[in-house]
């Protein structure tokens, strides 16, 4: 038996940004430490950042991001997202209901996934300052 991590199919940019909103006002702050981990790797650095991440197909694992700012503390899970099936459905979404609903349909019906794109929603992080 192996345990060997598996063998990445491509990469993706995953920017990191962070902003704290005062006074209904959001403004970006820079200099945040953060870090990326997943089973597979795991990488420290400050934002905004550009991390590039493995992807691994359907066996694509979460990648957790924890953050830090002004003594607060928080981490956020991004699970793994099939772009093919995401892509699908938004363009049914847009010929209205009945046809993102089939679309919706087909797209979960399929069997065969090695093959589609996967990736993760990483984004943005925002902080509420203390009062």
């Amino acid at each position: 038996m192996s345990c060997q991590s598996p063998k990445p199919d491509g990469f993706q940019v995953a920017a990191v940004r962070t902003f704290v909103t005062t006074d209904k006002k959001k403004n970006e702050i820079k200099g945040v430490p953060c870090q990326m981990r997943s089973s597979t790797f795991s990488s420290s650095f400050q934002s905004p950042a550009s991390v590039n991440v493995s992807t691994y197909g359907p066996a694509s694992r979460a990648i957790e991001t924890k953050y830090s700012y002004n003594g607060i503390t928080d981490t956020k899970v991004s699970a793994p997202v099939n772009i093919i099936e995401q892509k699908a459905i938004s363009s049914g979404a847009s010929g209205g209901l009945l046809s993102a609903l089939v679309i919706a349909a087909v797209v979960s019906g399929r069997e065969d996934i090695a093959t589609d794109e996967f990736g993760y929603q990483v984004g943005q992080f925002e902080f509420k300052a203390a009062q």
